[in-house]
């Protein structure tokens, strides 16, 4: 029943406890239950039923888009906390998604704009491309802090 307590104290918890941490808490409460399973004698119904259980009330929230991307987003958690790449391939388009739908914007000089800036604005480079260069750089940081998000400033 440790698991069950450690993953209770971990929601409940009043600092650092983010919409991310809900997935990765619950998926590695599933792995430690499946574990304890293959090894207990006497409590195999119970730990079936708490399973069932936790399939039933987080079972979709396991397979949110959202709730995925923000388990990604925690410097803490990234892509580690699953070796599930359907997972983190749905966590990572959403988050692509959004970057598309929110380009970044900069503030525009419009101090003079000549005829031969204005021709060849099309050509500039994309925020969006920007936005995805600095999420790959994101997800290949090393760091498990928030304050690595600091590196980060889109």
């Amino acid at each position: 029943m440790r698991p069950i307590a450690k993953a209770i104290n971990v929601l409940q918890g009043e600092t650092n406890v983010h919409m991310g941490w809900l997935v990765p808490t619950i998926t590695l409460l599933k792995v430690k239950l499946d574990n304890l399973c293959l090894s207990s004698k006497f409590c195999g119904s119970l730990l079936e039923t708490l399973q069932a259980g936790i399939e039933k009330r987080f079972g979709q929230m396991l397979a949110d888009p959202e709730l995925i991307a923000s388990a990604i987003l925690l410097p803490k958690f990234k892509t580690c906390w699953t070796s599930d790449e359907a997972i983190h391939k749905l966590g990572l388009d959403y988050i692509r998604c959004h970057l598309e739908d929110h380009p970044m914007v900069q503030p525009s000089n419009s101090a003079t704009s000549s005829e031969e800036e204005d021709f060849f604005s099309t050509i500039k480079p994309s925020k969006v491309q920007e936005s995805t260069r600095q999420l790959e750089a994101y997800l290949a940081c090393p760091s498990d802090t928030m304050d690595s998000l600091k590196a980060f400033p889109a």
